[in-house]
């Protein structure tokens, strides 16, 4: 019988499921580093200026980058533009905020609710 381990179902579907353990060993310490704080520089910035801005007012990516304009808002634009460059910018915007969805930096929470985003004061939960 040759040693050739896709031969045996049992085994092909047991080194299956170490790939997929170490996946989620991968997805964990990725989360578990977003809560220790260490998340994109970027991230600090956007949350100060969208909160001084804003407040804990709802918005939507689009709306935060018309706003920001049309106020000239400069640490405002200046975040903005550090995620977003020459991209698409609502699209890049929102996918930099569900990346970190939940996320806690300088006493400020980015959640999402619904279709819109919200910037609050941070509870003393960390």
């Amino acid at each position: 019988m040759p040693d050739d381990c896709m031969a045996d179902p049992t085994t092909a579907r047991l080194r299956a499921l170490e790939a997929a353990v170490e996946g989620l060993r991968v997805t964990v310490a990725r989360l578990q580093a977003r809560q220790a704080g260490r998340h994109d520089p970027r991230l600090g910035a956007l949350l100060t200026a969208v909160y001084a801005f804003s407040g804990a007012s709802p918005w939507t990516a689009g709306e935060l980058i018309l706003d920001a304009r049309r106020a000239q808002r400069r640490d405002l634009l200046v975040a903005l533009d550090a995620i977003v460059r020459d991209a698409d910018g609502p699209r890049t915007l929102g996918r930099f905020c569900r990346r970190h969805d939940g996320a806690v930096v300088a006493g400020l929470r980015l959640e999402r609710v619904k279709r819109l985003w919200i910037v609050s004061e941070a509870e003393n939960d960390q």
